[in-house]
């Protein structure tokens, strides 16, 4: 064998021996024919870092790569891709298997029960640019979660929980979802005692807040949501094409019907709606009278851990109720403009003697603290018909009218002498479009007004 040359006829057949631990090397140099090396044996537990096709090496029983102390290529300086040839991160996994399969690209345990266990434990430290600590993008499928923690157990468990240390910009956790029906940028769930949170969110210093949210956000629960305070981007620079609130807001509030009623928890099981009596409007009479403050919207479907549908999507009508503050303040300035006018004119027709434009002869007049007088519209609101019931205490002159929100009459219906006793008109206000009105009952002078509101007709 001098040439280095071994020719083996026949290699045994007994089984593996997998106990063994010499293997076959080759030197590679021969001192008496450079051209070949000399077989040998060697302890496999003394191989370290050989196979550079590879690029891993053995450090006593550890398997490492992309290190600068590897003999071997990849350095530090270069990327591992795992499952790809194209690595774009420093460790690249990619797995793909069969449609209903669970995966991960990367799946980290720790379940030693150490008094601090992390299931992955990501660290981004950087002087400038956009520092990630963890990122995950999930897409495509029915369900999809970009980042999924679960915190089971113990006195302090944290599903996810991200720190932002550090100068102005940073943000903790950053959940972005888009597309589909049931998108979810981050989802957080805390059950049984009254101290679980499923999301935390601390900020301090002027200015800081401690969660941002763009767009829609949906609030379920029996006792909704509990504030310090609420504020909204109200400055007149952010606002344009700014025109005062029509006018006819006090007929449109007058149409609203304030209701008490109770949920039906089994119409959105996921909605977790409160119990008992509550108190508010029914949005579909809302978006007749103010469209604006009415919105469709849905609960999403609930799904159980698989993804499966477990309660389907309920569609539902909300209302702005903070959208209704400015209708209030208009209609409210409205009626007082209305009530300084009307006594305006009831100061001018006490001072000349006169009850209207017709000059009707004054009468005897008792004085309001002679009369016992009343009038009732009966039903208020009103429909195509109602009635005037009124009571004259004291027997003389006596004078129906009604006149249009801007305190002009715009009809008599009565004019008679009356005795003491009840009486009733019948009204019918078919002519009259929808709005508020004002009747007056003169007795013997003495004026008493009194607000009907005309509802459309449906």
């Amino acid at each position: 064998m001098v040439n280095g040359r071994v020719r083996i006829r026949q290699l045994p057949t007994d089984p593996v021996a997998n106990s063994l631990t010499k293997v076959l090397v080759v030197d590679d140099v021969n001192p008496l024919n450079p051209e070949y090396g000399v077989v040998k044996w060697r302890d496999a537990s003394t191989l370290g870092g050989g196979g550079c096709s590879s690029g891993w090496s053995l450090t006593g029983t550890t398997a490492a790569t992309a290190y600068n102390g590897n003999p071997c290529p990849p350095q530090s300086v270069d990327r591992v891709g795992i499952g790809t040839n194209a690595p774009i991160a420093k460790l690249h996994v990619e797995k793909t298997l069969p449609g209903g399969t669970a995966n991960a690209g990367i799946l980290v345990r720790e379940l030693a029960g150490a008094s601090t266990a992390f299931g992955l434990d990501a660290l981004a430290a950087g002087a400038s640019g956009t520092n990630i600590g963890g990122r995950g993008t999930a897409q495509n499928a029915g369900r999809n979660y970009g980042l999924y923690g679960n915190g089971v157990g113990g006195g302090s468990s944290w599903g996810v929980r991200g720190d932002a240390i550090g100068g102005a910009g940073n943000i903790g956790v950053d959940g972005f979802a888009s597309g589909g029906t049931s998108a979810i940028g981050v989802r957080a769930v805390a059950s049984g005692s009254p101290a679980n949170i499923g999301l935390f969110a601390q900020a301090s210093g002027t200015g800081a807040l401690a969660g941002q949210f763009s767009g829609d956000v949906m609030i379920t629960g029996p006792n909704g949501l509990y504030v310090n305070g609420l504020l909204y981007p109200s400055d007149a620079n952010l606002k344009t094409n700014i025109q005062p609130l029509p006018s006819t807001s006090v007929a449109q509030l007058e149409q609203l019907e304030a209701m008490t009623y109770q949920f039906v928890p089994s119409a959105a099981p996921q909605a977790d709606l409160p119990t008992g009596t509550q108190t508010g409007f029914m949005a579909q009479q809302m978006e007749q009278i103010f469209p604006d403050l009415v919105r469709d919207l849905q609960f999403p479907a609930e799904r159980d851990s698989m993804g499966t549908v477990i309660q389907p999507a309920v569609p539902f009508k909300a209302i702005n109720y903070v959208g209704l503050i400015p209708y209030l303040v208009s209609a409210m300035q409205e009626q007082n403009a209305r009530i300084d006018q009307l006594q305006a004119q009831l100061a001018q027709c006490c001072s000349t003697g006169a009850t209207d434009s017709r000059l009707m002869q004054q009468g005897a007049g008792l004085g309001s603290t002679g009369l016992a007088t009343d009038l009732r519209i009966i039903p208020n609101p009103v429909a195509a018909n109602t009635q005037l019931r009124y009571t004259v205490g004291t027997p003389g002159r006596v004078r129906l009218e009604v006149s249009d929100g801007m305190g002009r009459v715009i009809e008599v219906l009565e004019e008679s002498t009356r005795a003491t006793g009840e009486f009733t008109y019948d009204w019918n206000t078919q002519q009259l479009s929808a709005g508020t009105y004002y009747c007056t009952l003169f007795v013997n002078d003495e004026p008493l007004v009194k607000k009907a509101v005309k509802l459309n007709e449906r």
